[in-house]
């Protein structure tokens, strides 16, 4: 994006783009483009002048709030007497 093209000399800005077809793509100059509203969102959670650092981690490493959290199986106990059986 041209008003971006000295980003460089500007650091790191995180910003949404017109062109969200190119997320995930190289497409700037150093930015972190993000579509629109994930950028509203983000403004939301963290504010103006937050610090914000970018690593190389999946996202639930980093928050593990973030995790689902772990399935749990409901268990069936025999009727009292019976005899449990198993699959060969």
């Amino acid at each position: 994006e041209a008003q971006n093209a000295n980003a460089y000399g500007r650091y790191i800005y995180i910003h949404g783009t017109p062109e969200e077809r190119n997320i995930g793509a190289p497409a700037s100059y150093g930015c972190v483009r993000m579509r629109s509203s994930d950028v509203i969102g983000l403004y939301d959670i963290v504010g103006e002048g937050a610090r914000v650092s970018i690593v190389n981690t999946p996202l639930a490493a980093t928050v593990p709030a973030l995790s689902p959290p772990p399935t749990q199986v409901a268990v069936a106990e025999p009727p009292h007497g019976a005899a449990a059986h198993s699959a060969p």
